[in-house]
């Protein structure tokens, strides 16, 4: 029974993409329409892409939500919005990877080993979508710096002083751990204190949300394997080392910053030890 209802569910959301796809003018095939998106990003961009995934139903207005890369990376997989009547992109979230990419390396670049072998993703909640950045983008001369100006003044017209929320997803290959526990600590707080100082010297104000999940070896090599011979992005990795659900105890969550779900260092060593 199980079987049958999983084989119908499946039908169904066959039958709901092919319609979908088929619904749009002059679109009759999934893979016409990535052509179409693809073509669309090279045309903003003028650099080569590929549309991995097609998600229908998930805007209003006839548009669809794709998944993407530029060729020359394909670790800068992000999401964007395509409006099949008029041949159009509306949001799409390539300059949030790259800005994501960057700050992932900047923080693997200050913590160096203290946290073994690792994968390290981040997230932004809000992100920037103006000419100057694109035009950037086409010059390579787009930086963090004008990043975070940017996505300031989109998000925050008023001028006020808001902070800007950066999210570090990073999973550990928990048997290449060496250091203690207060150290890994220090080290984390380093890394965002550092990367806090490059923020306020370019007038923002940032703040982060951690999620550090510790899976064994074979966990790890299995997840980040899949991740990258797929071209999917971190949420699988994340699935797998939480064990689907986040039913494992494999997982430490704070923020600095933000006053939501704050952590000293005696809370951090004590859920460590229970991770361990």
């Amino acid at each position: 029974m199980k079987k049958f209802l999983s084989a119908l569910l499946l039908c169904t959301f066959l039958l709901a993409l092919t319609t979908s796809l088929t619904g749009c003018k002059g679109v009759t095939t999934e893979s016409k329409l990535k052509s179409m998106v693809e073509k669309a990003l090279e045309e903003k961009y003028k650099e080569e892409f590929v549309c991995t995934r097609i998600i229908p139903g998930r805007n209003p207005g006839g548009s669809y939500t794709t998944e993407c890369y530029p060729v020359k990376n394909s670790d800068l997989l992000f999401d964007a919005q395509f409006h099949p009547d008029n041949m159009k992109m509306g949001v799409d979230y390539y300059p949030n990877a790259i800005a994501a990419l960057e700050f992932s390396q900047m923080f693997d670049s200050y913590i160096g080993d203290m946290l073994g072998t690792h994968f390290i993703s981040c997230y932004h909640s809000l992100g920037t979508y103006d000419d100057d950045t694109t035009q950037a983008i086409i010059d390579g001369k787009f930086t963090l710096e004008l990043y975070m100006s940017k996505r300031y003044s989109y998000n925050y017209p008023d001028g006020i002083n808001h902070k800007l929320e950066e999210g570090f997803l990073i999973c550990i290959d928990s048997s290449t751990l060496n250091a203690s526990y207060d150290d890994e600590w220090d080290a984390i707080m380093n890394a965002l204190e550092c990367i806090r100082q490059r923020g306020l010297n370019n007038n923002t104000d940032l703040c982060f949300r951690i999620w550090l999940f510790f899976v064994p070896h074979d966990t790890y090599n299995t997840g980040l394997k899949y991740s990258k011979s797929n071209i999917v992005g971190i949420s699988y990795l994340e699935d797998l080392a939480a064990g689907g659900e986040y039913k494992f105890n494999r997982i430490i969550h704070f923020d600095v910053g933000l006053d939501i779900d704050p952590i000293t260092e005696d809370e951090y060593v004590k859920l460590r030890k229970e991770v361990d």
